[in-house]
């Protein structure tokens, strides 16, 4: 069978940014030792969903995974170890937060086999930090990544946002001119989205604020060419590499791979599967301890929504969908199939197909939601 790759779930963080909506909470150390018992367990009761399959990479997310004790994530780490096929060659990623990085962390780490680690820096303005919940500086973030790379890890992955509040074009290009002088191997960037529920969402609300989007889109570009000049690839929408080191973990989900999720809130699909484990810290706990699995959601994709999901997740890779691939997975002829589609994006220079491969143009990775609409 083929590989699979596996995403273990840190609910737990120090202080909720105020731009998250991820299922992380602030305030719950109380319920940590609990959880990872229960997590344990999990994984022990879901054993067989993965059966002798190898894994061929692991990412432990969140939440912070770096806020934790990191016996709760060796002891993890050690479960999957155990019970399941690790290739000898997988990546192993843990997010960490510069405020929660130690020297004792990262040697643990890496005695129990982490060999990336991804990085939440998000400006390096520190009044930019504030205004958006971040409870480190950008000093605290130097002195956090050096330790990582004297620790061995040579694959760091550093995560910048960009249209944030009241941020120049200027706020911007200094961030990532300091980024680029640490040379990480990998660098994310994200445009700030205003979800619902957050503060920034509300404060923007209250006071009438809205995203410039000529200024984000300006922001965007300038950073897939600045990045280009110090050889950082970009082979996702969102994601730059430098030769090698792009994430397989998160290629392996663009390109339609199965992935198990463990952990409160985890989504994970598996043979045509998705399921999502509730969210709520206590109820995931609960079920485990009366042996129930804590699932909230499951759903058999029929043959329509994995076409979509394959199209839109692989017009997210900067080189496009592989039209022979796609063909032979699902029994079609992608381009006879969605002839009149294709050809009105091509119309308005959105996409094209080259090297027998379809994929968004440089104009269309301004407009990627409206491209991936058309096909789900």
């Amino acid at each position: 069978m083929n590989n699979i790759s596996i995403y273990v779930h840190t609910p737990f963080c120090k202080h909720k940014c105020y731009y998250c909506d991820f299922a992380s909470f602030a305030n719950n150390e109380d319920l940590i030792n609990e959880y990872y018992k229960s997590l344990k367990k999990e994984i022990i009761l879901r054993k067989d969903e993965i059966n002798s399959r190898e894994i061929s990479t692991v990412y432990f997310g969140g939440g912070t995974p770096s806020y934790v004790d990191s016996k709760y994530i060796v002891d993890i780490m050690d479960i999957l170890k155990s019970e399941f096929n690790i290739n000898k060659d997988a990546e192993i990623t843990i997010e960490a937060n510069p405020e929660s990085i130690t020297d004792e962390k990262l040697e643990n780490y890496k005695i129990a086999g982490f060999n990336r680690i991804s990085m939440g820096l998000q400006s390096a303005n520190n009044d930019t930090l504030k205004k958006i919940g971040r409870i480190h500086t950008y000093e605290k973030f130097l002195s956090s990544y050096e330790p990582c790379k004297s620790a061995g890890f040579d694959n760091i992955n550093v995560d910048l946002m960009f249209s944030l509040p009241n941020e120049t074009l200027n706020d911007f290009i200094d961030s990532l001119e300091e980024v680029i002088m640490i040379s990480p191997s990998h660098i994310s960037t994200y445009s700030l989205i205003l979800e619902e529920g957050t503060k920034l969402y509300d404060n923007y609300r209250k006071n009438n604020i809205i995203i410039d989007d000529t200024l984000d889109r300006k922001m965007y570009h300038y950073c897939i060419n600045k990045l280009k000049e110090y050889d950082y690839e970009q082979y996702e929408i969102s994601n730059f590499a430098k030769k090698g080191y792009e994430s397989r973990h998160n290629m392996s989900c663009w390109d339609f791979e199965d992935y198990i999720g463990f952990g409160s809130n985890a989504s994970g699909f598996n043979n045509n599967i998705r399921k999502t484990n509730k969210s709520n810290i206590k109820d995931y706990i609960n079920d485990l301890n009366n042996d129930t699995l804590p699932i909230m959601e499951k759903t058999q994709l029929n043959i329509k929504d994995l076409i979509g999901e394959y199209i839109m997740l692989g017009l997210r890779k900067i080189k496009g969908i592989d039209i022979d691939k796609i063909n032979k997975k699902f029994n079609i002829d992608f381009t006879d199939t969605y002839k009149d589609k294709i050809e009105n994006l091509k119309n308005h220079n959105l996409v094209t197909i080259e090297d027998n491969h379809f994929r968004l143009t440089y104009k269309g990775l301004d407009f990627a939601n409206t491209v991936m609409v058309e096909f789900i």
